[in-house]
C-alpha cells in the first residue's frame, strides 16, 4: 500500500526513492559547486528541505532540490528532510525555485520557460504573472532559444556565460 502524503508537510524520504523529474529545468551542475555542497551536507546535514511530488504510480520525483539530492547521495545519507508538494504546476514551482535561486545557466532558463509555456499554453504575460518576471524580460529570456543548437549546448554547461550576452547575440 503506498504511503500517504499530506501536502506541506516535512517526511525523511529515502534518497534512493527520489526520483529526478523528467521536466526539471536543470540539465547541468557544476561539479566544483556540487563538491562543495557535499562537503557542506557532510559536515551540516541537508539544511533546507527538499520540495517532492508523488504521481499516479506512487514514485516519487524531486520537484526542488535535485543538487542537494545528488549531494546527499554523494554524502552518504540515506534520508532526506522533503516537503511534499501536490500541486498540479510542479513545474512551475521547480522553475520558479530554480530562478529566484539563479540556478538555472541562461539556456536552461529560456528552454525551460519555452517548455512551460508550450505545456500550459501560456503566453508571456501569463508566464510574467506566475514566475514575477517583467514580460519584457522573459522575452529577452526566451529570445536565446533562438541560437543555434550547438551554440545554446556549449552554454548550456557554462554558468559563466551572462545572459545579457547571450540576448545580444540572439537579437543579431
Amino acid at each position: 500500500m503506498a504511503r500517504i502524503y499530506a501536502r506541506g508537510r516535512i517526511y525523511k524520504i529515502d534518497v534512493g526513492a527520489l526520483q529526478p523529474d523528467p521536466n526539471q529545468p536543470r540539465t547541468f551542475m557544476a561539479p566544483g559547486a556540487l563538491t562543495e555542497l557535499t562537503d557542506s551536507i557532510r559536515k551540516y546535514g541537508v539544511l533546507e528541505p527538499i520540495l517532492f511530488r508523488r504521481d499516479e504510480g506512487g514514485n516519487l520525483f524531486i520537484v526542488a532540490g535535485e543538487r542537494r539530492v545528488a549531494a546527499a547521495r554523494r554524502a552518504g545519507l540515506t534520508t532526506i528532510p522533503a516537503i511534499y508538494v501536490e500541486s498540479a504546476n510542479h513545474q512551475e514551482i521547480s522553475l520558479v525555485e530554480n530562478i529566484l535561486r539563479e540556478d538555472l545557466t541562461a539556456v536552461e532558463q529560456a528552454e525551460a520557460l519555452e517548455q512551460l509555456m508550450a505545456e500550459r499554453n501560456y503566453n508571456q504575460i501569463q508566464l510574467s504573472e506566475i514566475i514575477g518576471i517583467s514580460q519584457s524580460h522573459i522575452n529577452e529570456i526566451l529570445a536565446i532559444n533562438r541560437l543555434p543548437l550547438n551554440v545554446r549546448d556549449q552554454c548550456r554547461t557554462n554558468p559563466n556565460i551572462p545572459k545579457y550576452i547571450l540576448t545580444e547575440i540572439a537579437k543579431d
